[in-house]
């Protein structure tokens, strides 16, 4: 039985629009995951709790560049989360620049280099307390959501 669904992933602004070009300066780059959880996963016991993780892919290197991990125990069957902040001031976001990313040319002559994907992986987990967590049959990996950084740079 696979009981999640990543309905969508997103990658908003400091407006909190989904889209796909963003200054790797200025704009706030937060990654979302929309989900639905069937009540059956969630009601597995007390401890039941996930492991969401959220992937930004550099298709010029062929590699994962960005790979953050939240865990929580379930609170609802139909949610969303997030990582990156996109809110408050913006000397407090998370932009491209402080995700880490490198859109430099220099370092691909294909073109590439300013292109970038966004992976969700969602885990299901349930256990006893004290004995730790264990795996479940419940799991899901969402599609790849391309964005773009636009190709300016500091001197």
């Amino acid at each position: 039985m696979n009981g999640i669904t990543i309905r969508a992933v997103q990658t908003a602004n400091q407006t909190g629009v989904d889209v796909d070009v963003f200054d790797p300066f200025r704009d706030a780059l937060t990654l979302v995951m929309r989900l639905t959880v069937d009540d059956e996963v969630i009601d597995r016991g007390d401890w039941s709790s996930f492991e969401a993780v959220f992937q930004i892919i550099d298709p010029a290197r062929e590699s994962v560049v960005v790979n953050s991990i939240m865990r929580e125990g379930f609170r609802w069957s139909s949610f969303w989360i997030s990582k990156g902040r996109n809110w408050g001031p913006a000397s407090g976001w998370t932009t491209a620049e402080r995700w880490g990313l490198d859109w430099g040319w220099y370092r691909d002559l294909s073109g590439n280099a300013s292109v970038f994907g966004f992976r969700g992986i969602f885990k299901a987990y349930y256990g006893e307390g004290g004995s730790g967590s264990l795996s479940t049959e419940d799991f899901a990996v969402s599609e790849i959501k391309w964005f773009r950084l636009k190709e300016i740079y500091r001197l």
